[in-house]
């Protein structure tokens, strides 16, 4: 990788952090019990994954790299959620990382792999697989909670890769991925292709992005596919799921980042985001730890 495309992937990789912490700033605002008021725990779990993955020895276990670091952020008396604070309740009971997991559907599950995609970029699809598979499973261990995270990795480091996006070639190489994992999940994204004429809201109350992570990530593609070219588009869009699913519009705000990048996020929503000098430390160890990995993406893909 030359100089120039790795300027780009560094500015698709702070893109994508940035427009995660943009929506988190329009959903939640400054959250309670950090200092001066910083990134909901949401958020801020998408960057310690990023964070303690880029710090990982070549070849180590990932799962119980992650439990030491989410039983340390659990420890300044944070909470991320009823999935989330189940398995590190059993971790601090003294069980398995193993027998950690639940069958909960919580949409976090894909946005926790934000940053797996973003550090997976250029390794192999099995390798993505298999890395998202070790970092969901501590928290969430059903098929679809497994194929979220493969879905919103695989569309984070795609968008990462792309200047001009075929959204046709985009959506068959997803579907195809998330396949492996998941059939009903890829056949929910084929329909999802046929909504693409239809506005959002008409989207959000058929596909019910309430129900959970596989609804929660169909209805935040729909959001950038309708507009992506248009951050500021993207989130009005994802922001009317607020009420009952406040993940979409994060979901969503971080795919368009991933491919506009942060020179093109709007000024004044920049401006209201929170943490920004932990957000563009986060980007940089992700970028130095993505310019190890080869092979998923080449320049003759697209």
């Amino acid at each position: 990788m030359d100089l120039l495309q790795e300027k780009t992937l560094e500015n698709k990789i702070r893109g994508c952090l940035f427009g995660l912490a943009i929506a988190d700033a329009a959903v939640y605002g400054p959250a309670a019990g950090t200092p001066a008021g910083g990134l909901s725990p949401q958020a801020d779990l998408v960057l310690l994954v990023g964070e303690t993955l880029s710090q990982a020895p070549l070849g180590a276990a990932l799962p119980p790299l992650l439990s030491k670091a989410f039983l340390a952020w659990s420890e300044k008396g944070r909470q991320g959620g009823q999935a989330f604070d189940a398995a590190l309740a059993h971790l601090k009971q003294g069980g398995k990382w193993q027998e950690s997991g639940s069958q909960a559907l919580d949409p976090g599950a894909a946005l926790r792999a934000t940053t797996v995609g973003l550090l997976e970029n250029g390794a192999t699809l099995d390798h993505m697989q298999e890395t998202v598979i070790q970092s969901t499973q501590l928290i969430q261990t059903d098929t679809l909670a497994l194929a979220g995270g493969l879905a919103q990795a695989f569309a984070s480091a795609y968008l990462a890769r792309v200047e001009e996006l075929d959204a046709l070639h985009f959506m068959e190489s997803l579907i195809t991925t998330v396949e492996s994992v998941s059939a009903a999940f890829a056949d929910d994204l084929r329909s999802l292709v046929g909504y693409l004429g239809m506005d959002c809201a008409w989207v959000i109350q058929v596909v019910e992005p309430s129900q959970g992570v596989m609804e929660s990530f169909e209805t935040a593609l729909f959001c950038f596919l309708k507009s992506p070219e248009e951050f500021e588009v993207t989130l009005q869009n994802a922001l009317q799921a607020k009420a009952t699913a406040p993940l979409v519009a994060l979901l969503a705000a971080s795919l368009s980042g991933a491919y506009l990048g942060y020179d093109r996020l709007p000024g004044i929503l920049l401006g209201r985001a929170l943490e920004k000098a932990r957000v563009d430390s986060a980007a940089a160890a992700i970028l130095q730890k993505s310019l190890k990995n080869t092979g998923l993406f080449s320049a003759s893909s697209h």
